[in-house]
C-alpha cells in the first residue's frame, strides 16, 4: 500500500456505512408510510404492542443512520484521522490522500488566479510613432525602438 492510496479496508468502511446510512433512512422514512397507508389501525389490536412496535422502526433506523455515518468517518479519515487513535502522525498519514486532493485544487486556483492578475493588471503604453503596445515601465518602444 502506497501512501497516495486509500486501502480496502478503508473504502469498505465507508461505502459500507453509505450502504447503512442509506438503509436506515429508508427504514426510519418506512415508518410514515405505514402510518399513511392505514397500518396503524389494522394493528393497533393492544395499545403497548402498538406503541413498542411503532416505536422500533424509526428507532432502529436512526441507529443504523448514525453508525453508518460513524463508519463513513472512520473509512474517510482512518482511524487517527476519527478520533479513535490519538497520533497526530498517524492522521496526517491517514489524511495524506485528501490533503493533496485538497492541495491540487488549491494550486490550481492560485495558478489561474496569478493568470488573471497578470492579464488585468498589466498597463500598456502606446508608442507615438508605430502605435504598438509597450510595457508601463518601457523607455523605448519594443517594436521601432523610438523614446516612449
Amino acid at each position: 500500500m502506497s501512501n497516495e492510496n486509500i486501502s480496502n479496508v478503508r473504502k469498505a468502511l465507508y461505502y459500507g456505512g453509505m450502504f447503512l446510512t442509506g438503509l436506515g433512512l429508508l427504514i426510519f422514512i418506512s415508518t410514515f408510510f405505514v402510518v399513511f397507508s392505514g397500518g396503524i389501525i389494522e394493528n393497533s389490536g393492544s395499545g403497548s404492542s402498538f406503541i413498542g412496535s411503532f416505536m422500533t422502526r424509526p428507532l432502529i433506523g436512526m441507529g443504523l443512520m448514525v453508525l453508518g455515518n460513524i463508519m463513513r468517518s472512520i473509512g474517510m479519515k482512518g482511524t487517527a484521522g476519527s478520533g479513535l487513535i490519538l497520533s497526530p502522525n498517524k492522521a496526517r498519514e491517514d489524511y495524506k490522500p485528501w490533503t493533496k486532493m485538497a492541495g491540487g485544487m488549491l494550486k490550481d486556483a492560485m495558478d489561474e488566479s496569478k493568470e488573471d492578475s497578470s492579464s488585468q493588471n498589466s498597463i500598456k503604453i502606446r508608442c507615438r510613432a508605430c502605435k504598438t503596445l509597450n510595457e508601463e515601465d518601457a523607455s523605448f518602444c519594443k517594436s521601432c525602438g523610438q523614446q516612449i
